[in-house]
């Protein structure tokens, strides 16, 4: 019994195909940790994207993802949990490096620059130029 169901060892393909239906049938956890997971995943993304600039500086981003994993902590569930977080978390960085990122340079006079990243500007600072011998 054991190496039929635990091990599932020496089974044809279609003894393995329904032995991981039945294994996926009993794993009640698992299976209400992914359903309610995926509910929850779109309404903390929505908390993230509430209201949110066109551009913005990592402080401003990190602040929105802790809202929206404090939203999905309150809802979310199971033994999948701390797999869909790490999803949450990839999909709120995903957005805000798509376009959204704010360069966090400093001007000349020591204020926080208000534009887009752009050149010459990174989250971790200005960009190097390669240097070039002249030789």
């Amino acid at each position: 019994m054991y190496n039929l169901f635990i091990i599932a060892k020496d089974l044809d393909e279609e003894s393995k195909i329904a032995m991981e239906a039945l294994r996926s049938f009993l794993d009640i956890d698992t299976n209400f940790s992914e359903r309610r997971c995926r509910k929850v995943q779109p309404i903390a993304m929505a908390t993230y994207q509430e209201n949110l600039p066109s551009h913005y500086n990592r402080n401003y981003h990190d602040t929105r993802v802790a809202q929206a994993l404090s939203v999905f902590a309150q809802h979310a569930r199971g033994p999948l949990f701390d797999d869909y977080i790490q999803i949450l978390i990839q999909d709120c960085d995903q957005l805000w490096q798509s376009g959204r990122q704010m360069c966090e340079t400093l001007s000349l006079t020591g204020n926080p620059c208000t534009q887009p990243l752009h050149k010459g500007g990174t989250v971790d600072g200005p960009i190097k130029e390669p240097e070039q011998d002249d030789k």
